[in-house]
């Protein structure tokens, strides 16, 4: 892949493997058609450049001969189906990025059900909107992004386990509405993210799986930043459809990280009870209202809105909508209330969240129970403030408890 934005990889040359239709909704998505100019204002970064084939062997006498970083195929082409291609695309070049779209909600069932799914990357239910063409252009870059993610200990990262590809094309569009939404700077007068294909470095990564195994495999990977995860109910676990595959993954997840957030979805409302004993949330698949409840808990529950300082017992205390707010609260909250969202990692995740990755990483490396915690958070938060650049604080004698005001009187 190439560079478009600082050093995250990117997709910059896309293989439509469709109609004159399917390009003409790129077009209105903000792709550019190869030897065109882009119509995007000089300040607007453009979309990717994209090269037509109305055929399977259209397209492979093309991938012979171009370098591409992603092939979009309808899943009904002229000559043969897009599971097909995709087949015969991975055959001669394994690594590359391969997306069907189709309109036919048939297909949007578990790859239980529809075993050709494998034979490509992802399947999305595509009807026209430009959101989830951006969305898929975003993911492929994410996991492209994933290993130097983890090299470099950037933390901050959201998982999305789902095996249904109709959900999922509704999902990933909002997830990285509120992402990229969220991605700005939390100190006054820092500009935040504009335009359709503006992206930003800052950003938590999205990850999506459609398996148990791949799930597990992706915690274990990113679990040092994993802002939470939003997982189906029942998906494939050992190459079966498992009812209660979500409830495992739960169970899996709590045990490593017991404070990480977990939304659990189902079709079966009844199942609500024994989500939340497995000390997740759960959303009914089934309501009109599915987006909206979603993007409610993750303002809520996940930490995409302000920060609410509570209790141990759950009681709020204050809240804060950035980065000077957040400096004010820290400072004169009860130390039980510093503790219990500085034990909970709390603070790191928020930061990360909105855009704050580095000053998140230098946070997580001050122990909540190291004396004078709450000084050297605060210092972080001014240095911040002040400079626009973190600095690494002195971090000695931090095995040693804190006391609830920060150092200066006894529990």
């Amino acid at each position: 892949m190439s560079e478009r934005r600082g050093a995250r990889a990117s997709v910059s040359r896309v293989l439509l493997v469709g109609s004159q239709y399917d390009a003409f909704l790129l077009d209105q998505a903000g792709f550019r058609r190869a030897g065109r100019a882009a119509a995007a204002a000089p300040s607007a970064p453009a979309g990717p450049e994209f090269v037509l084939a109305q055929s399977g062997a259209a397209a492979q006498e093309l991938l012979q001969d171009v370098a591409f970083d992603l092939v979009l195929a309808d899943l009904d082409l002229p000559d043969l189906t897009g599971f097909a291609l995709g087949r015969l695309v991975k055959q001669r070049f394994p690594s590359m990025p391969f997306v069907v779209l189709t309109s036919n909600k048939e297909y949007g069932r578990s790859p239980v059900f529809v075993p050709e799914r494998e034979e490509v990357d992802y399947l999305f239910v595509w009807y026209g909107n430009t959101d989830l063409l951006r969305a898929i252009v975003w993911l492929i870059e994410d996991e492209a992004h994933l290993p130097q993610h983890i090299a470099e200990h950037q933390g901050a990262a959201l998982l999305l386990v789902e095996d249904e590809a109709t959900f999922a094309s509704h999902y990933l569009p909002l997830l990285y509405d509120t992402l990229r939404a969220h991605a700005q700077k939390l100190v006054q007068g820092d500009a935040a993210p504009a335009g359709e294909w503006q992206d930003t470095d800052n950003r938590p990564l999205l990850l999506y799986r459609q398996d148990f195994e791949a799930a597990c495999a992706c915690f274990e990977q990113c679990a040092e930043g994993l802002i939470g995860v939003i997982s189906d109910l029942e998906f494939p676990r050992d190459g079966h459809l498992d009812p209660m595959a979500g409830l495992l993954l739960t169970r899996y997840v709590k045990e490593r990280a017991p404070t990480l957030p977990v939304v659990i979805q189902s079709h079966d409302r009844d199942l609500a009870d024994r989500v939340h004993a497995g000390i997740a949330s759960f959303l009914w698949k089934g309501s009109d209202r599915l987006l909206g409840e979603l993007r409610g808990l993750l303002e809520e529950y996940f930490g995409f809105g302000a920060f609410i300082f509570r209790t141990p017992e759950g009681e709020e205390v204050a809240r804060a909508h950035d980065l000077a707010a957040l400096a004010a609260c820290v400072a004169r909250v009860p130390g039980d209330v510093f503790l219990n969202h500085g034990r909970r990692r709390h603070f790191s995740t928020w930061l990360s969240i909105h855009g704050e990755l580095e000053l998140a990483r230098e946070v997580r490396q001050i122990s909540p129970q190291a004396p004078r915690a709450r000084q050297r958070f605060l210092a972080l938060l001014k240095s911040r403030l002040a400079s626009g650049a973190p600095r690494v604080l002195d971090r000695s004698g931090q095995d040693e408890p804190e006391t609830p005001d920060g150092g200066r009187s006894p529990r």
